[in-house]
């Protein structure tokens, strides 16, 4: 095994990808960085696992929820 390619990481909220995706070329390039292309990229994403859970359902009085 071995290390072909290193890689920039940054945080942020996928609705602002667009200044987060600028902020990090802006560092690489100011730590003297160059990518191998400007064709390829990764963007991994990470969701809490509250995003994933059904939301919770107020039934009515005598009102069964199924499901």
């Amino acid at each position: 095994m071995y290390i072909q390619h290193t890689y920039a990481m940054i945080r942020g909220k996928g609705t602002e990808m667009a200044s987060l995706y600028l902020s990090s070329e802006q560092w690489i390039d100011e730590q003297g960085y160059a990518r191998d292309t400007f064709e390829d990229f990764i963007i991994e994403t990470c969701h809490p696992m509250d995003n994933l859970r059904p939301p919770k359902v107020q039934k009515a009085q005598g009102e069964e929820v199924i499901g």
